[in-house]
């Protein structure tokens, strides 16, 4: 679906795929595929990956956290997010 949205909208070619070592794209259909249309994949290390996957999890959770002891609707979610990332960065 974004290969097709990249292509149609954009003008653009999908040339190279990034991903961990995941099982979603490292299957043989998928590489054939790929590699029928000229995408290469290239597959990050473990630990970079893991980082941003810790951080996520915790801006998350700090969000979480906001909105639970703040008592406010889930409808803040955002500004929970944005301020959780404020406060970290």
């Amino acid at each position: 679906m974004y290969e097709i949205m990249a292509m149609v909208h954009l003008n653009l070619r999908i040339s190279k795929l990034r991903c961990d070592n995941g099982h979603e794209y490292t299957s043989n259909k998928m590489i054939q595929e790929c590699q029928r249309k000229g995408i290469r994949i290239e597959y990050t290390l473990y630990n970079k990956n893991d980082v941003a996957k810790r951080m996520n999890r915790t801006i998350i959770e700090r969000a979480r956290c906001t909105l639970l002891h703040s008592k406010l609707d889930k409808n803040f979610w955002s500004e929970a997010v944005l301020s959780a990332v404020y406060i970290i960065n």
